[in-house]
């Protein structure tokens, strides 16, 4: 099986990512990146209605229904068992509506712990519902680690699962659950491949919290420098190594986009990456990251 590139739109939406210095993309480079990914054979867009405009941006191009779309009903609180079901149809119509489509690939639960709450029946219920009515293609979940997989594949039947891998990020893939999702069949799609851009970084472009892993680092900027090879060629040929279906990148410009493109197309790296990994979430998890942009 061949991965392949999907589109990472929260950019389109929101200013998102440490290495970010351009903001929101705007409205005409969106539809740059998209005519791009048309030409490439690119056909899948990752999205969620917590990425503010971003499922508007993508239906105000008109393009978005040449592509599978895959969006994510957002982090659920404190909501009445009752409430939940309404919550989820109007979110899930909203979208449909911002991106001018009448169904979608997939439908994601952004915080898969909600699926361990006391409305995690009402809400995968919801879930099956839009399934079997045919508005959804595929249903699953977003995760972190291991814990919520181990948890999720034993309660629910799941279609399609995101998750973050990485050449720093490798323990989903080193620990032996991509495979354990493939062999369940459960489509996976694979993000913060570049963790916000961080790895990326020239190494003195650091911020003050990433000070720890400097050294680390250095050395995976050198030993791609060695192989005459640039940190993103790394960081796609890692991921190409896996069994994961989707690769979800993040990018700010169609250069920035065509750059990828460029890169992904290449032959794998002959190095060895697994040695790079980091085993400290403090670092390889972004929402642990105590640090101003």
């Amino acid at each position: 099986m061949t991965s392949k590139l999907a589109i990472g739109s929260v950019q389109f939406g929101l200013d998102y990512g440490i290495s970010n210095k351009e903001g929101i993309t705007s409205f005409q480079e969106v539809k740059k990146i998209l005519d791009i990914a048309l030409e490439e054979n690119i056909d899948l867009i990752d999205t969620a209605s917590s990425y503010d405009k971003s499922e508007l941006v993508l239906g105000e191009t008109k393009l978005s229904n040449k592509f599978k779309i895959v969006t994510k009903i957002r982090e659920l609180g404190n909501e009445n068992k009752q409430d939940i079901s309404k919550i989820i149809q109007e979110e899930f119509k909203r979208s449909l509506k911002f991106l001018k489509t009448k169904k979608i690939y997939g439908l994601l639960l952004h915080n898969a712990n909600n699926l361990s709450s006391e409305c995690a029946d009402n809400i995968w219920n919801e879930f099956k519902k839009l399934k079997k009515i045919g508005l959804v293609d595929k249903i699953g979940v977003s995760v972190y680690d291991a814990k919520q997989i181990d948890f999720i594949i034993k309660n629910f039947e799941i279609d399609l699962i995101q998750l973050p891998l990485s050449i720093y990020d490798q323990s989903l893939f080193l620990n032996g659950y991509i495979k354990k999702l493939k062999d369940l069949r459960i489509e996976i799609h694979a993000r913060s491949i570049f963790l916000q851009g961080l790895i990326l970084q020239n190494s003195d472009s650091l911020k003050d919290f990433f000070l720890p892993i400097k050294k680390h680092h250095q050395q995976f900027l050198d030993a791609t420098k060695n192989i005459k090879a640039k940190p993103l060629d790394a960081c796609l040929g890692f991921v190409k190594k896996t069994e994961i279906d989707y690769a979800v990148v993040g990018v700010n410009n169609s250069n920035q986009f065509n750059e990828i493109i460029k890169s992904f197309k290449m032959d794998l790296l002959n190095i060895d990456l697994t040695k790079f990994a980091l085993d400290n979430p403090l670092f390889t998890n972004p929402t642990n990251w105590k640090i101003n942009k």
